[in-house]
Protein backbone atom coordinates (compact mmCIF):
# COMPACT_ATOMS: atom_id res chain seq x y z
CA UNK A 1 0.00 0.00 0.00
CA UNK A 2 1.58 3.40 -1.02
CA UNK A 3 0.28 7.06 -0.75
CA UNK A 4 0.66 8.20 -4.29
CA UNK A 5 -0.84 11.91 -4.44
CA UNK A 6 -2.06 14.68 -2.12
CA UNK A 7 -5.86 14.39 -2.37
CA UNK A 8 -8.34 16.99 -2.80
CA UNK A 9 -11.24 15.20 -2.69
CA UNK A 10 -13.29 15.68 0.16
CA UNK A 11 -15.02 12.67 -0.78
CA UNK A 12 -16.99 11.32 2.39
CA UNK A 13 -14.08 8.28 1.84
CA UNK A 14 -11.95 10.73 3.06
CA UNK A 15 -13.64 12.21 6.20
CA UNK A 16 -13.07 8.42 7.01
CA UNK A 17 -9.13 8.52 6.32
CA UNK A 18 -7.35 10.31 8.34
CA UNK A 19 -4.58 11.04 5.87
CA UNK A 20 -5.58 13.38 2.86
CA UNK A 21 -3.28 11.44 0.51
CA UNK A 22 -4.79 8.95 -2.04
CA UNK A 23 -3.83 5.26 -1.36
CA UNK A 24 -3.52 2.06 -3.83
CA UNK A 25 -3.11 -0.92 -3.67
CA UNK A 26 -0.04 -1.50 -5.53
CA UNK A 27 0.05 -5.31 -5.28
CA UNK A 28 -1.86 -8.25 -4.54
CA UNK A 29 -2.60 -8.78 -0.79
CA UNK A 30 -0.89 -12.26 0.89
CA UNK A 31 -0.46 -13.61 -2.30
CA UNK A 32 -0.18 -17.67 -2.47
CA UNK A 33 -2.31 -17.49 0.46
CA UNK A 34 -5.89 -19.46 0.29
CA UNK A 35 -8.97 -18.67 2.34
CA UNK A 36 -7.90 -22.44 4.61
CA UNK A 37 -4.33 -20.55 4.82
CA UNK A 38 -5.91 -17.97 6.98
CA UNK A 39 -8.81 -19.51 8.92
CA UNK A 40 -5.96 -21.82 9.88
CA UNK A 41 -3.36 -18.66 11.04
CA UNK A 42 -6.83 -17.20 13.03
CA UNK A 43 -7.55 -20.55 14.39
CA UNK A 44 -4.28 -20.87 15.95
CA UNK A 45 -4.08 -17.22 17.43
CA UNK A 46 -7.67 -15.60 17.96
CA UNK A 47 -7.07 -12.04 19.37
CA UNK A 48 -8.87 -9.26 18.30
CA UNK A 49 -5.86 -8.12 16.71
CA UNK A 50 -5.02 -11.41 14.43
CA UNK A 51 -9.00 -10.71 13.55
CA UNK A 52 -8.48 -7.43 12.75
CA UNK A 53 -5.47 -8.37 10.69
CA UNK A 54 -7.02 -11.68 8.92
CA UNK A 55 -10.41 -9.16 8.07
CA UNK A 56 -8.26 -6.41 6.55
CA UNK A 57 -6.38 -8.48 4.49
CA UNK A 58 -9.22 -10.83 3.48
CA UNK A 59 -11.50 -7.67 2.51
CA UNK A 60 -8.49 -6.17 0.85
CA UNK A 61 -8.12 -9.51 -0.93
CA UNK A 62 -12.06 -10.07 -2.03
CA UNK A 63 -11.53 -6.54 -3.74
CA UNK A 64 -8.04 -7.20 -5.51
CA UNK A 65 -9.46 -10.85 -6.92
CA UNK A 66 -13.01 -9.46 -7.74
CA UNK A 67 -11.85 -7.43 -10.22
CA UNK A 68 -10.30 -10.37 -12.46
CA UNK A 69 -13.88 -11.55 -13.03
CA UNK A 70 -13.98 -8.61 -15.16
CA UNK A 71 -11.42 -9.57 -17.35
CA UNK A 72 -13.30 -12.67 -19.24
CA UNK A 73 -16.04 -13.12 -20.89
CA UNK A 74 -19.38 -14.61 -18.68
CA UNK A 75 -19.24 -18.12 -18.91
CA UNK A 76 -15.72 -18.70 -19.41
CA UNK A 77 -13.30 -21.40 -17.72
CA UNK A 78 -11.69 -18.79 -16.75
CA UNK A 79 -14.79 -16.46 -15.94
CA UNK A 80 -16.11 -19.41 -13.76
CA UNK A 81 -12.97 -20.00 -11.60
CA UNK A 82 -11.71 -15.79 -10.99
CA UNK A 83 -15.82 -16.28 -9.70
CA UNK A 84 -14.81 -19.05 -7.77
CA UNK A 85 -12.24 -17.66 -6.06
CA UNK A 86 -13.77 -14.55 -5.45
CA UNK A 87 -16.52 -16.30 -3.29
CA UNK A 88 -13.97 -18.15 -1.50
CA UNK A 89 -12.69 -14.77 -0.95
CA UNK A 90 -16.13 -13.35 0.39
CA UNK A 91 -17.11 -16.45 2.12
CA UNK A 92 -14.41 -15.97 4.23
CA UNK A 93 -14.87 -12.46 4.73
CA UNK A 94 -18.30 -13.06 5.28
CA UNK A 95 -17.06 -15.27 8.13
CA UNK A 96 -14.82 -13.01 9.93
CA UNK A 97 -17.33 -9.84 9.46
CA UNK A 98 -19.73 -12.21 11.89
CA UNK A 99 -16.95 -12.72 14.41
CA UNK A 100 -16.54 -9.00 14.86
CA UNK A 101 -20.13 -8.47 15.00
CA UNK A 102 -20.45 -11.00 17.21
CA UNK A 103 -18.04 -9.55 19.61
CA UNK A 104 -19.31 -5.81 18.97
CA UNK A 105 -22.66 -7.53 20.02
CA UNK A 106 -21.43 -8.56 23.21
CA UNK A 107 -20.36 -5.63 24.05
CA UNK A 108 -23.89 -3.90 23.46
CA UNK A 109 -23.29 -2.35 20.04
CA UNK A 110 -26.27 -2.59 17.38
CA UNK A 111 -24.71 -3.68 14.16
CA UNK A 112 -27.07 -2.34 11.20
CA UNK A 113 -28.04 -4.36 8.47
CA UNK A 114 -26.69 -1.89 6.24
CA UNK A 115 -23.66 0.97 6.25
CA UNK A 116 -21.47 -1.92 8.83
CA UNK A 117 -18.58 0.61 8.08
CA UNK A 118 -20.28 2.51 10.97
CA UNK A 119 -19.27 -0.15 13.20
CA UNK A 120 -16.44 -1.62 11.71
CA UNK A 121 -14.13 1.59 11.43
CA UNK A 122 -14.08 2.23 15.53
CA UNK A 123 -13.47 -1.91 15.46
CA UNK A 124 -10.63 -1.86 13.30
CA UNK A 125 -9.44 1.89 14.97
CA UNK A 126 -9.01 0.02 18.06
CA UNK A 127 -6.87 -2.64 16.74
CA UNK A 128 -4.56 -0.74 14.38
CA UNK A 129 -6.15 -0.19 10.67
CA UNK A 130 -7.40 2.68 9.25
CA UNK A 131 -10.81 2.50 6.13
CA UNK A 132 -8.79 4.81 3.16
CA UNK A 133 -9.69 5.11 -0.37
CA UNK A 134 -11.98 1.71 0.10
CA UNK A 135 -8.73 -0.24 1.72
CA UNK A 136 -8.00 -1.54 5.03
CA UNK A 137 -4.60 -0.01 6.08
CA UNK A 138 -2.48 -0.41 9.10
CA UNK A 139 -2.35 2.97 10.92
CA UNK A 140 1.86 2.65 10.67
CA UNK A 141 1.12 3.57 6.78
CA UNK A 142 -1.47 6.05 6.98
Amino acid sequence: MKRIIPSTDNSSEREICPSQDIFILGSEPIPGMTPDDIRQIYSENKTEEMLSGAYAAVYNKVFWVEDDIYDFDENTPEYCRAVEITDSWVTLMNELESVIFDILRRRGISVPDSGTLTVLIPFMDKNGYDFCDGWWIEKQTV
